[in-house]
């Protein structure tokens, strides 16, 4: 026991060092400063405004994303972000940290990702899941001090809707009648950041279903807060633009100027083909498109191996009612973001598919066995194969064999199980050359920025 409780501590510290080593060292090979103040904030613009007693900019910014509308000018970026940088301007004034306030949802968000996965497997796969989802892929970028844009408006509404959701999964996954309450309202404050994260309202409702039984009075105060919050955006909508759904994208410049809208399904094709387009070497340097996404495969693997989780169960009859809206959510939430007229603009990877992360932890995690236990059909946790190794195979008191699971996500031999289907310790090798790739390619990015 002691044994094991060591091991529960020692590998997320661990992996969470590994994370952050990695970021200084990615970070020191830009141009960019942790505690800087990027020209690209938007939301400390909002705060500063606010605290004026505005809801308009005072001025233009003509490199920001702002909307023109009857003669003001808007932040088009939904508000919840710029709450917390109104917060940070009474220390700071105008020059708010913005890179380490991206930095800092990062590591809450990867926080959040690492207790789901806690929840499903023990310590090791969980952490060798936490370190995947932050350093092999596109969100790497998204946190990296070392960038031209580090703490952009983009990336800090990003990295905060991806650490609100991650919470949401997380606590109404719980059995706490609080944690299901502060879940969903940690969605709608991720509404507030990123719109589309509203599609996964579906799934955590009927994980409510199943913690309460058919929707009553007892429901309400767990969606008074939620309600609460949509209605604050929907009325400051309402005052901005006098429409409740509007953020104010419509009237951005380049919008008005070519009459086409944000998102257009016709570009949903052309897209879909770009994110799957392949990078290269030449001249022995690493050579990949810096606008509108490449190689999701390799960018964003996170996203493929979510969708074979969920594949894998209903495979092998093991899928449920979740895992049938997981996949619907994450295809149209896909579809979606597809169809954004720039696909994500300038960026390493496809960032926009980051949205799609903390869901996408969550069918991986639920290929394993709630409880802890890394059990699999033939073999018993983590201690007591370490104890039979010690005792000439003889099981030691107060180590008994684990049950067999109905589907493992660590099966003891150091194969990873992901939604089901064993994968041998080769995956988990080449999820580690997709974080080296990805770590290389946010640097090579980074020259370009």
């Amino acid at each position: 026991m002691v044994r094991r409780a060591a091991s529960d501590v020692l590998w997320p510290l661990a992996g969470f060092g590994l994370v952050l080593l990695t970021m200084i060292w990615v970070s020191s090979q830009g141009t960019g400063s942790l505690l800087a103040h990027s020209p690209y904030d938007s939301y400390t613009l909002q705060a500063l405004a606010w605290r004026d007693g505005q809801i308009p900019l005072p001025k233009n910014y003509p490199w920001l994303e702002l909307g023109v509308y009857q003669g003001h000018y808007w932040v088009t970026f939904p508000p919840v972000p710029a709450v917390v940088m109104w917060v940070l301007t009474f220390p700071f004034g105008a020059n708010t940290p913005s890179g380490a306030v991206t930095l800092v949802y990062f590591f809450a968000g990867l926080v959040a990702v690492y207790a789901l996965l806690r929840r499903y497997q023990p310590a090791r796969p969980a952490t060798l899941w936490m370190v995947f989802v932050a350093l092999g892929g596109t969100i790497l970028s998204l946190a990296d001090a070392g960038g031209g844009a580090t703490g952009g408006v983009w990336f800090q509404a990003q990295l905060l809707a991806f650490f609100l959701t991650a919470v949401a999964f997380l606590l109404v996954d719980g059995d706490r009648r609080l944690g299901w309450a502060i879940g969903l309202a940690c969605l709608a404050l991720a509404v507030g950041c990123r719109p589309f994260n509203l599609i996964y309202a579906p799934v955590l409702l009927w994980m409510l279903y199943r913690h309460m039984g058919r929707p009553s009075r007892a429901w309400l105060p767990l969606l008074a807060a939620p309600a609460l919050i949509l209605g604050v955006y929907a009325v400051y909508n309402a005052y901005r633009f006098g429409s409740p759904l509007e953020f104010g994208h419509k009237y951005l410049p380049e919008l008005t100027r070519s009459g086409e809208g944000m998102f257009l399904p016709s570009k949903v094709p052309g897209h879909f083909e770009q994110v799957f387009q392949a990078p290269s070497f030449k001249g022995g340097k690493l050579e990949f498109p810096p606008a509108g996404g490449f190689a999701v495969y390799l960018t964003n693997p996170l996203l493929l191996l979510g969708l074979f989780a969920i594949a894998a169960r209903v495979v092998r009859r093991k899928a449920d009612v979740i895992d049938v809206l997981l996949f619907v959510t994450i295809v149209v939430h896909t579809l979606l973001l597809l169809s954004h007229r720039t696909n994500g603009g300038w960026q390493y990877g496809t960032r926009y598919f980051c949205d799609l992360l903390p869901v996408l932890v969550f069918a991986v995690a639920r290929g394993g066995v709630r409880g802890l236990v890394p059990a699999a059909s033939d073999v018993a946790d983590e201690d007591d194969l370490l104890a039979r190794a010690s005792s000439g195979g003889a099981t030691a008191p107060g180590h008994a064999p684990a049950p067999p699971a109905r589907s493992a996500p660590w099966t003891g031999n150091g194969s990873i199980v992901v939604g089901g289907v064993r994968i041998s310790n080769g995956v988990a090798v080449g999820m580690g050359l997709l974080i080296a790739f990805n770590v290389y390619a946010t640097i090579v990015f980074q020259a370009l920025t």
